[in-house]
């Protein structure tokens, strides 16, 4: 049924992305234990029939469904259905959703060391597309899942969302696999190399690794979920939408933005492809669900 209406919703041209006022999004700080392995919390709530959007591509997310049902469309085509815990892999293309509401949910973003810490999943294999939580968590994904519907339906405010963190962290920390220091020193090297600029070079990262090239491909790809110059990509174009998206923006700041790609045509494509709107778009989406998750205060993920 889902897939047909998710059809019929994306070949609408009528059908708008969120408004600003449709929705409400709130970002909370994860815990100092799960600080290396989560990068934020977040509650959204709308009470629109239906919600079509466009999430930008990001690091793996888990997010629990408290109500609504839908589907997600991801850059290779393949559409997934939701869970009432799912698992988003790693994006390395725009995401697009339809869901019929009222949707809530309780969200967190992993870190590249999260996502392979929780799940025990590669990046690469596992990326663009749904995790089955129940292979991943078994019987207690839908433990979790019903204590946190308790506490939607029996708190509210400040105190409903410290519970919710409070029972996600019981739930989580129990599953943290760890990290190899010689993955983790790789991790964090890529990290820095992907802070060090908008656009850095990959050659410089693979002089910073204690390993061979080709290992540092696949573990590069177990953790992030592509090799390093797709990364660079991503990153590169995520990063110049959100500096774009930025009502403060400058002209002068969004040239040297265009100065970062080969001509205007190419950084077209590469925001398009990786954010899921042109540039042009963004300027006029301020407010949106898009928006928000392209606030460098927000998608912290992916800021530098």
């Amino acid at each position: 049924m889902f897939r047909t209406v998710f059809d019929e919703i994306w070949q609408d041209r009528s059908a708008v992305l969120s408004a600003p006022d449709s929705f409400r999004l709130d970002f909370i700080e994860p815990p100092p234990s799960l600080a290396s392995y989560v990068t934020t919390f977040f509650k959204f709530h709308s009470d629109r029939e239906w919600i079509k959007d466009v999430q930008p591509a990001n690091t793996g997310h888990m997010m629990v469904f408290l109500s609504g049902e839908g589907e997600a469309r991801f850059a290779s085509g393949r559409v997934d259905v939701r869970q009432p815990v799912s698992l988003i892999g790693p994006t390395n293309a725009a995401m697009q959703y339809v869901v019929k509401g009222p949707l809530i949910v309780l969200g967190c973003g992993f870190t590249p060391a999260g996502w392979r810490a929780v799940t025990g999943l590669s990046a690469t294999e596992s990326a663009d597309q749904f995790a089955d939580s129940d292979a991943v968590f078994g019987g207690a994904a839908a433990s979790f899942f019903a204590d946190l519907l308790h506490i939607e339906k029996t708190t509210q405010g400040a105190a409903q969302y410290s519970a919710m963190v409070a029972k996600a962290e019981q739930f989580l920390l129990p599953r943290l696999r760890p990290i190899l220091p010689r993955h983790a020193e790789i991790i964090s090297a890529t990290t820095s190399w992907l802070d060090g600029s908008l656009t850095p070079d990959v050659e410089e990262l693979y002089a910073r690794l204690p390993v061979a090239r080709r290992q540092a491909q696949r573990v590069i790809g177990d953790y992030f979920g592509c090799a390093p110059k797709q990364l660079m990509r991503k990153y590169r174009a995520v990063r110049a939408a959100m500096l774009l998206n930025d009502p403060s923006c400058s002209d002068e700041e969004a040239a040297k933005v265009q100065d970062l790609f080969y001509d205007q045509p190419h950084m077209i494509r590469e925001i398009r492809h990786f954010a899921g709107r042109t540039p042009y778009r963004l300027s006029g989406e301020e407010g949106t669900l898009l928006s928000m998750w392209l606030d460098k205060e927000n998608i912290r993920e992916l800021r530098q």
